[in-house]
C-alpha cells in the first residue's frame, strides 16, 4: 500500500489461469482500480513493496525487480541475479530487500547498485523489516529458520530457528505494546503462528489452529487497532484469523463462505492500511493458485 495516496497495489500473476500478468492499483476509498499497468514481456509477478516515497517494487519470475513510479506509473526494471523471486521488503532507509531462490539482495535506489546477502538460510520465502529500529528478517522454509540481518552492514547476525516440521512462510514484526519488536512467523505446514524475541532467539509463544498459515500482517501504530495481528490460511476454507497483541491469542477468524471477507478464494497475500487501518486480502481462484491474484477485498477492522 502507497502510505502517501493509501492506493493499493495488487499483483496479477500468469502463475494462475486467466491471470494478467500486470499490477492493478486501487483506489480504496471507491474501490475503482487507478491503473492496471504493463509489466511488459511475461514476467510473472509475485509479490510487491511500497516505499515510503511511493515507489512500488514488484519481485518476479524471469523478469527482475520491477520499479512502478507513483506518479506516472512508469516502470523499469532492475537486474537481480539468481533465479525467481519471492519476497520484498522496503527498509526504513529506502534500501530494498528481495527474495531470490536460495539468496537475498538489497537494491539501493539512491545509487542503483545491488549487492548480495551471505549467509541466508534454506528456500528464503518472505523479508520484514522493524519499523522502528530497522532490522531485517528472512524465514527461510528448506531450514525453518529466520535470518537476521543489520541494515547498516547488510550482514547477518544471527540465526533463530523456528523448529522443524513448520515450514515457514509469512513474517511480519509488531511495532507497538509489550511484544514491540516481536517477530511473527507463519507455519504453513504446522498451522500455527510463532511469535519470536528477536533479542534472544527464542520462540516465546505459538498459535495453534491457524491452518495453511500463510501471510501476516500487524495494523500499525496509529491505525484502529493497532497492534493486531492478521494471518491468512492459504486452504480452501480462506480463513484470515485476528490475534490479540496483548495475549497472543487468537480471538477468532473469518471464512470464505457467501458473505464473508475472501468470497470463495485462497487467501495469500494481505496488508492494513497505514491510513485508516482497514485490512485487504489478496485471493485467488483457478487451478493453480500459487501466488497469483484474481480477487482482493477490503474491510474495516471490527
Amino acid at each position: 500500500m502507497d502510505p502517501n495516496t493509501g492506493y493499493v497495489y495488487v499483483v496479477n500473476s500468469t502463475q494462475l489461469i486467466g491471470g494478467h500478468n500486470d499490477v492493478t492499483v486501487i483506489n480504496p476509498s471507491t474501490g475503482a482500480t487507478v491503473a492496471d499497468i504493463n509489466l511488459g514481456g511475461t514476467p510473472t509477478p509475485q509479490y510487491v513493496a511500497v516505499s515510503a516515497d511511493g515507489h512500488a517494487y514488484v519481485t518476479t519470475v524471469a523478469g527482475g525487480l520491477k520499479v512502478i513510479d507513483p506518479v506516472t506509473f512508469a516502470v523499469h526494471t532492475v537486474s537481480i541475479p539468481g533465479g525467481s523471486q519471492m519476497g520484498v521488503a522496503v527498509g526504513n532507509d529506502g534500501q530494498v530487500y528481495v527474495v531470490s531462490t536460495g539468496q537475498v539482495h538489497v537494491y539501493d535506489p539512491s545509487d542503483s547498485s545491488v549487492t548480495a546477502i551471505t549467509g541466508i538460510g534454506v528456500t528464503p520465502q518472505f523479508v520484514a523489516v522493524d519499523p522502528n529500529n530497522g532490522m531485517v528478517y528472512v524465514t527461510n522454509e528448506g531450514s525453518n529458520t529466520v535470518s537476521v540481518i543489520n541494515p547498516v552492514s547488510n550482514t547477518v547476525t544471527s540465526t533463530i530457528s523456528v523448529g522443524a516440521g513448520n515450514g515457514i512462510e509469512g513474517i511480519a514484526v509488531q511495532s507497538t505494546g509489550a511484544y514491540s519488536g516481536y517477530l511473527y512467523v507463519a507455519g504453513n505446514a504446522s498451522g500455527q503462528v510463532s511469535v519470536i524475541n528477536p533479542d534472544t532467539g527464542a520462540v516465546v509463544k505459538t498459535i495453534t489452529g491457524v491452518p495453511a498459515a500463510f501471510g501476516v500482517a500487524i495494523a500499525p501504530t496509529g491505525t484502529p487497532n493497532a497492534g493486531a495481528i492478521y494471518v491468512t490460511s492459504a486452504n480452501a476454507a480462506g480463513t484470515v484469523t485476528v490475534i490479540d497483541p496483548t495475549t497472543n491469542q487468537s480471538v477468532g477468524s473469518w471464512d470464505a463462505t457467501p458473505g464473508g471477507i475472501v468470497h470463495n478464494g485462497i487467501p495469500h497475500g494481505i496488508a492494513v492500511s497505514p491510513l485508516t487501518g482497514a485490512i485487504w486480502v489478496a485471493a485467488s481462484t483457478g487451478t493453480n493458485t500459487v501466488n497469483a491474484t484474481q480477487a482482493v477485498f477490503g474491510w474495516q477492522a471490527p
